[in-house]
């Protein structure tokens, strides 16, 4: 003789003492869960931690007051660091020039400007270089291990309020020689609040930024 299937709801056999913490420990999580995704929320919309109070926030304008201009997909680009480029060299074939943001004069960006391309200054935002003209306003803390491959730099302690700040001046720094955007390296590992930050401090002051990885 065959029996019928069970059709009583699961758990509907259980001691109602049992149906009861079953209960109670559901509405637990589910309010558990609310308030982590309140709080994240929160997080990210005032942008920061709990150590990052005093972060330097944008300022109200920088000297490049014009709209942001928004990199091109597959725009040809030209990337040199080692050295400002000569003004003999022919550089029709590239739209956007990315330079060093200390070694470069400002004479070589307005002459590039003038021939109609775009300028992005590069500064390492991740790492500690010794020749820099601001290194002496890193803090002993600041600075990290060594980074493999690169005699004098170190990497950074990105939850550091005086980092920031060095990094705010020389965003600032980029707009006063009116590049059209900034460059920040070594930031690659770091996908976290800080490069939000760069984003949006850049951002308030009409510069584009470079995403997390290169281009090239």
């Amino acid at each position: 003789m065959s029996t019928l299937p069970d059709r009583n709801p699961a758990g509907a056999n259980l001691p109602w003492y049992r149906r009861r913490i079953v209960l109670i420990s559901t509405v637990v999580l589910l309010v558990i869960s609310i308030a982590l995704g309140l709080g994240l929320g929160l997080g990210l919309t005032l942008g920061g931690d709990d150590d990052n109070d005093e972060t330097p926030s944008p300022p109200a304008a920088y000297p490049n007051t014009t709209t942001s201009w928004t990199l091109r997909v597959n725009a040809p680009w030209q990337i040199i660091l080692s050295h400002p480029p000569d003004a003999s060299a022919d550089l029709s074939h590239v739209e956007i020039i990315d330079l060093d943001l200390f070694d470069t004069p400002q004479s070589t960006i307005d002459a590039l400007h003038r021939s109609g391309k775009k300028v992005l200054c590069y500064f390492s935002a991740g790492s500690y270089e010794e020749w820099r003209s601001d290194a002496e306003d890193f803090r002993k803390e600041d600075l990290g291990d060594l980074l493999q491959g690169w005699e004098g730099e170190q990497w950074l302690q990105l939850g550091s309020k005086n980092v920031r700040g060095i990094m705010a001046k020389r965003i600032e720094l980029a707009a006063e020689k009116a590049c059209d955007g900034v460059d920040p390296d070594n930031v690659d590992g770091y996908v976290s609040l800080y490069f939000v930050w760069l984003l949006s401090f850049a951002g308030s002051g009409r510069l584009t930024c470079r995403p997390l990885f290169r281009l090239r």
